[in-house]
Parts: structure tokens; C-alpha cells; sequence
């Protein structure tokens, strides 16, 4: 019987070692004890989809704004398709954001590095997708005679032009991504670690994280950058057509 009685001490100890040392752990990981974040944002879960729809719908909306500024304003035909082209590049874009933040982050948090990439897009990128769209635009005409002038579409418009655009705007952007990588790959250590710093805030909660670095930072930004795009992209403003 004592050794019985022995063994249900042992055992009731050995459960209390187990409480305290799931309490130790949970305490760790709280933002209060000064301890390491360990949460994720997530990009492909529901509500990582959820928040990119948004961004999405948010940031063309933009451009519907932006056409009802316009004087004169551009015929709806050609607003189409300079926002098809200007929507298609930005989600070329948003997509090798995510797979670049993916692959830097190397199993840790990749959205300081989505946010770094997209301060970076809309401030120096963009500079440098305009100086490199206008010397392809001059390229191609003068060495080639083909003329890519965005938005230039002709009377009635042509998609087979259209295309022709799309491909010269895709090699733009992806250009002057492999650039940014490169940028990225060799200021990697100090660039990480300003946007962790941050983002520490808000690393305990990811859904809260996710919003802020997918929808409310690149809405304030996007709508900038799809602003100065569409100026890039566009060329026709004539008409009054309403939609």
C-alpha cells in the first residue's frame, strides 16, 4: 500500500511539473513578457484571400474616381482597357511581392518584408517603371517601327495593340522587380530589421498585422501608385462618354 500511495504522489507531482511548464510557455510568448513572436501573417488563408479581394476592389476604385476627375474625360472603351492593363500589371506585381516576401522571410514573418517591398514600389519603382516604359516606347519605335505608346490604341480601338502594351508594361514591371530583389538580397540584414521593428506591435496578432500590411498601408499607397500609373498608361482623353 505505501508504495501505491507513493506512486499517486509521483504522479500528482509530474501532472503539477506539466501545468507550470505550459504556463512558462504561454508566458514567454505574451507581447507583455518582452518574449519572441512567433505568429504568422498568412497570405493564403481565408482571411488573407478575403483581405486581398479587398485591396483589390478598393485600389480600382481609385481609378473610377480618378476618370470622374477627368476633363475632358476619356471615352469609356479606352478607360477599359487602360485599367485592364494597369490592374494586370499591379496584380503581377502584388503576386512576386508575395512570393519574394515568402521566400526572404525563410519561414519567419513575411510581411515586414511584403511592406518593405511596397513602400519601395511606390516610391522608387515607380520612378523607374516610368523612365524604363518611356525608353522601350522609344526603342521599339526607332529601332524596330513599332509603335507600343501606351494607351495609343488607335481608332477603333486595337487590341492586338493593346497586347502589344500589356507585354512591354509586363517587362517593365518585372524588370525593375529583379532589380528591388537584388536591392533587397543586399540590404537584407538592416531592411528586416526596421520593418520587424515595425511591425513588433502588432506580430501577437496576425489577422490585425495582415490587415494593416495587405489592405490599409498598400490602400494609401496603391491608390497613389495606380494614380501615377494610370497617367503613365494612359493617352487618349478625349470624349464625354459617361458610364
Amino acid at each position: 500500500m505505501e508504495s501505491e500511495g507513493d506512486g499517486v504522489v509521483h504522479a500528482l507531482m509530474h501532472a503539477h511539473r506539466r501545468h507550470v511548464s505550459v504556463d512558462v510557455n504561454i508566458h514567454e510568448d505574451h507581447p507583455s513578457s518582452g518574449g519572441t513572436c512567433h505568429h504568422i501573417c498568412a497570405f493564403f488563408g481565408n482571411f488573407g484571400f478575403f483581405v486581398q479581394f479587398v485591396l483589390a476592389v478598393l485600389s480600382f476604385s481609385a481609378l473610377l474616381f480618378k476618370r470622374y476627375q477627368e476633363n475632358p474625360r476619356r471615352p469609356i472603351a479606352i478607360f477599359r482597357l487602360d485599367a485592364l492593363k494597369n490592374g494586370m500589371g499591379a496584380s503581377l506585381v502584388h503576386f512576386m511581392n508575395i512570393f519574394i516576401a515568402l521566400r526572404l522571410a525563410r519561414g519567419t514573418d513575411p510581411c515586414p518584408w511584403y511592406l518593405i517591398q511596397i513602400v519601395l514600389d511606390t516610391t522608387v519603382v515607380i520612378f523607374a517603371n516610368y523612365m524604363m516604359l518611356r525608353w522601350l516606347e522609344t526603342t521599339m519605335l526607332s529601332v524596330f517601327n513599332v509603335d507600343v505608346t501606351s494607351g495609343n490604341y488607335g481608332v477603333p480601338p486595337d487590341l492586338t495593340r493593346w497586347f502589344q502594351q500589356l507585354g512591354v508594361w509586363f517587362v517593365v514591371v518585372i524588370v525593375c522587380k529583379v532589380a528591388m530583389v537584388v536591392l533587397l538580397v543586399t540590404a537584407r540584414t538592416g531592411l528586416s530589421s526596421v520593418a520587424s521593428l515595425i511591425l513588433s506591435p502588432l506580430c501577437f496578432n496576425p489577422h490585425l498585422e495582415l490587415f494593416i500590411v495587405v489592405v490599409f498601408l498598400p490602400l494609401i499607397l496603391n491608390a497613389f501608385s495606380f494614380w501615377v500609373m494610370d497617367d503613365y498608361l494612359k493617352f487618349s482623353t478625349g470624349g464625354d462618354e459617361t458610364m
